[in-house]
């Protein structure tokens, strides 16, 4: 019987080492799969891994119950670290996903007329524009599967909303955007939004990726101006250039006027904002500012509102510097000239304040810059390890991206051989103040400002020297007698207190109200289960909204899911294969 005991005690512990092995094994492999650490730290995590499982399993065969105790606490720490690195490698998978924009239509009708939903026009006559640069066709094929309509194509924007006027026609299909647009420069209180269109298409990305850990690249930022879903097409109020050479660990942030007057990639006519790009997509912005600057951009990263308040707020805040003690127009908040921490909330609105500064636009690029130093300056920190597993949590899936998985991986390693150090240094394009024609909105002159040819020089010449190698001074000083902003009672008027003498910039447009402004809200709960390529896949769900008017919603007239079919044919097959992404054999994607 004590031999029987024995035997079946030694067959327990040879299970349990042979487990423990396992677990061992299986970590190292694991560190080396994720290809996040450094050689170096691979190699000593790798030699400290093998020391301590020989310590303990050395213990364990002298049936000293340390080792045991040892090998648990090894196995937990193990579980939480692959834990951490589980949620990382989950976050960069979402870099990979098939890009989509999301554009919304609006079906627009006299609000005098008591319409309360879409079917109450029914078999009307309804008016739409279309150019090469929108998806109005799909929407309306969309509207066609709901109603039957007599629809009549126009090329120009006033004789369309003038016929709707005149009552020659019941509706009119208009892209969001320029809804948006008209609404700040005209009176849109005669009109009422009937139904809204949503249509989806892929983002087609171009392939010009580098070596990130010893290759500079340029990484263009969108900051568009609406919260929500960041598929969201709409304007492109943050245009910065983000040039980076890991070698010299040097950024140069090169921020472009809104309003620069400039011509959108493939159109003729009328030149546009930079802005109004956005509405387009973000290749439309990409392709535009490479033409403007003769530059190639490797990379972009678009992001919102809700993008820029929710990492904030994930980091811990950050402290930016102001060049102005000011108040601003944007919820009312009392800034300090030097440096300022500031939560979410706070540092939107002193990206967007642009009424509060002297040089109006100019100034607000130049606030932009700082507060994305401040990001840089936190997240290379050390003490982003304890927000770590928080702010993967939270930015996941607010924001797009064509940097790969690969690329983020690569750079994480790179930064962990030697943390912070980086140089940031600032520049703004200049301009001179105008009102023209514009592309997207020709029936009236806007506000616009005309590039200034030696800022582009300029700026042209200080990418190529963060290319080339060269070190630029800084723009920031280190974070020093920090101050929080206040809550204040709003003022009619707040002068901005400048310590030097300062040219101002031209006067910037008065109409313009899109500082308080919101996105045409919709108020369907449908929007909440829609799948990304509805839109994109044949024989689609109907994903469409319906709104009566700006604050109430019909739900009977919210379009039902159709039921799925079953019986796909080899072309409907073929035409999902064409639409998705192709891996290539660098492991990039193309659509």
């Amino acid at each position: 019987f004590y031999m029987r005991s024995r035997r079946k005690e030694k067959k327990k512990k040879n299970i349990y080492l042979i487990l423990y092995t396992i677990i061992n094994i299986a970590f190292i492999v694991f560190l080396k799969v994720i290809n996040i650490l450094p050689t170096l730290y691979f190699l000593i995590a790798m030699g400290g891994i093998i020391l301590l499982y020989v310590i303990s399993f050395i213990l364990i065969r002298k049936k000293k119950k340390i080792g045991y105790i040892l090998s648990v606490l090894f196995t937990i720490i193990y579980i939480v670290i692959s834990y951490y690195l589980g949620i990382t490698m989950n976050f960069f998978s979402s870099f990979d996903k098939i890009k989509y924009n999301e554009e919304t239509y609006l079906v627009l009708v006299l609000k005098e007329k008591g319409y309360k939903k879409i079917e109450d026009i029914n078999n009307s006559d309804i008016g739409y524009y279309e150019n090469n640069l929108n998806n109005i066709d799909k929407a309306i094929e969309k509207l066609d599967k709901k109603i039957t309509t007599n629809k009549s194509k126009y090329e120009d924007y006033n004789k369309l909303f003038s016929d709707l006027d005149n009552k020659n026609i019941e509706g009119i299909v208009i892209d969001e955007n320029y809804y948006n647009i008209k609404n700040e420069e005209d009176n849109t209180d005669d009109y009422q939004i009937l139904y809204k269109i949503t249509v989806r298409s892929l983002v087609k990305e171009v392939n010009k990726t580098v070596d990130v850990t010893n290759t500079p690249f340029t990484i263009y930022i969108s900051g568009i101006d609406v919260y929500g879903d960041i598929e969201t097409v709409s304007r492109s109020d943050v245009n910065i250039l983000m040039t980076v050479n890991p070698k010299t660990k040097q950024i140069l942030l090169t921020s472009i006027p809104r309003d620069y007057y400039v011509r959108l990639h493939g159109t003729s006519g009328y030149k546009d904002k930079l802005t109004h790009a956005g509405n387009y997509g973000v290749n439309m912005s990409i392709d535009t500012i490479e033409d403007l600057m003769d530059i190639d951009i490797n990379y972009y990263v678009r992001v919102n509102f809700t993008t820029l308040e929710k990492l904030i707020d994930a980091i811990g805040g950050v402290d930016v510097y102001s060049k102005y003690s000011f108040v601003s127009y944007i919820d009312s908040y009392q800034f300090y000239k030097g440096y300022n921490h500031m939560n979410g909330k706070q540092a939107l609105a002193f990206s967007r304040e642009r009424k509060s500064l002297p040089a109006g636009d100019g100034d607000r690029g130049r606030n932009q810059e700082a507060v994305i130093e401040g990001i840089i300056r936190k997240v290379t920190s050390k003490i982003v390890i304890y927000k770590y597993s928080k702010i993967l949590g939270t930015m996941k899936g607010t924001f797009q991206t064509n940097l790969s998985d690969s690329d983020m991986s690569k750079l994480i390693k790179k930064e962990l051989e030697n943390i912070g150090g980086w140089t940031v240094t600032s520049n703004s394009l200049e301009g001179t103040g105008a009102s023209e024609y514009t592309y997207s909105y020709s029936g009236q002159k806007l506000y616009v400002t005309i590039p200034d040819k030696d800022s582009i020089t300029n700026g042209k010449d200080l990418i190529d020297r963060v290319i080339k190698g060269e070190k630029l001074e800084s723009s920031y000083s280190s974070p020093s007698n920090i101050v929080n902003p206040d809550k204040v009672t709003p003022k009619v008027e707040e002068t901005p207190k400048e310590d030097n003498t300062k040219k101002e910039e031209p006067k910037k447009e008065d109409t313009k109200k899109d500082d308080k402004k919101e996105e045409v809200k919709d108020n369907t709960d449908t929007k909440k289960d829609k799948e990304p390529l509805d839109d994109l896949l044949p024989d689609n769900k109907d994903k469409d909204n319906t709104n009566t008017d700006n604050t109430t919603t019909d739900d009977s007239n919210i379009n039902k899911d159709d039921t799925t079919k079953e019986d796909n044919t080899n072309n409907d097959n073929k035409e999902i294969n064409d639409l998705l992404p192709s891996n290539n054999e660098d492991g990039s994607s193309t659509n």
